[in-house]
C-alpha cells in the first residue's frame, strides 16, 4: 500500500494546520495519505508509513496521542515514521526544553520513529479566555516571544516543515537523503 498515515493532536489547532500542510505535500510526491485525528483514529491496517504530528501545552504532549502510540506501537515501530513535536519552547529562549518534551513522548511511549523534528508553533491569543491568555503571555514573556495579546502570533517555519517532510518522503520512496543532522532527528527550532 502506498498510503502514509498521517495523526494528529493539536489543542488550538497549529499542529493540525502543519499536518495538513504535510499531506498536501506528501500527495504532491505521489503518496495517498489518511489524517485522522488521535482521538478518533481508524489506523490503515497496512500503510507506508506514519507521521504523528503532536502539540505540547503545559509542558506535554496530550495523553491521547500518548494512549494512540502505544496502542499502535508494534505498527509504528515495524514502517517508516515520523514524529514533529509543536511547541511554543521550539521558538523561544529554552529550545532545549523542546528537546526534552520529545524525549519525554518516546519514553512513555516506547516509540523509535526513523526521524523526529520540533517545530515552533503559534500562539493564538485571541481565542484564548482571559485567564489561559494571561497564563500564555507570561509563558511567552519568559520566552522572549510576543506578548501582544490583542493578536495572534505564529511561529511555525514552514520552510523547515516542508524540508522535514521532504525527508521523511524520500525516506519512505528509498530514497537516500543526504543529511545534515543526525539521521533520526531533523534540526528544526
Amino acid at each position: 500500500m502506498n498510503t502514509i498515515e498521517i495523526l494528529y493532536s493539536t489543542k488550538d489547532g497549529q499542529a493540525l494546520k502543519i499536518a495538513l500542510a504535510a499531506a498536501t505535500q506528501l500527495r504532491d510526491a505521489g503518496f495517498t495519505t489518511h489524517l485522522a485525528d488521535v482521538r478518533q483514529i481508524s489506523m490503515l491496517d497496512d500503510p507506508a508509513g506514519v507521521l504523528l504530528v503532536a502539540s505540547v501545552r503545559f509542558a506535554k504532549h496530550d495523553k491521547a496521542a500518548v494512549a494512540a502510540v502505544r496502542k499502535h506501537l508494534r505498527l509504528l515501530n515495524d514502517v517508516p515514521s515520523a514524529f514533529i513535536s509543536v511547541s511554543m519552547s521550539a521558538a523561544g529562549t529554552e529550545r532545549n526544553v523542546a528537546d526534552g518534551y520529545v524525549k519525554a513522548f518516546l519514553q512513555q511511549t516506547g516509540w523509535k520513529p526513523t526521524l523526529t523534528a520540533k517545530v515552533a508553533g503559534a500562539i493564538g491569543y485571541t481565542e484564548y479566555n482571559f485567564i489561559l491568555k494571561l497564563v500564555m503571555r507570561s509563558i511567552a514573556r519568559k520566552q522572549g516571544l510576543a506578548t501582544d495579546t490583542s493578536q495572534d502570533h505564529e511561529y511555525t517555519d514552514w520552510h523547515d516543515v516542508s524540508r522535514f517532510v521532504g525527508q521523511f518522503a524520500g525516506i519512505l520512496s528509498g530514497k537516500k537523503q543526504e543529511a545534515s543532522a543526525a539521521p533520526t532527528s531533523c534540526p528544526i527550532a
